[in-house]
């Protein structure tokens, strides 16, 4: 069978667990240890860059 896009391996692919971890009130916290309400809350963020201030 061929792959029907790019993101698609032609190889076995090994997927390795990871723990994600973000900043609550000044600690980093695993996500996994959260409650369903901070994750949901997690899910829903929105992120953006912030362009860098021009040359003075």
């Amino acid at each position: 069978m061929e792959p029907t896009s790019k993101t698609q391996a032609t190889e076995k692919e090994v997927k390795v667990p990871c723990e994600v971890y973000s900043r609550i009130v000044g600690y980093l916290r695993p996500v996994q240890n959260w409650n369903e309400g901070k994750k949901q809350e997690f899910e829903d963020r929105e992120t953006f860059k912030v362009k860098a201030r021009p040359e003075d």
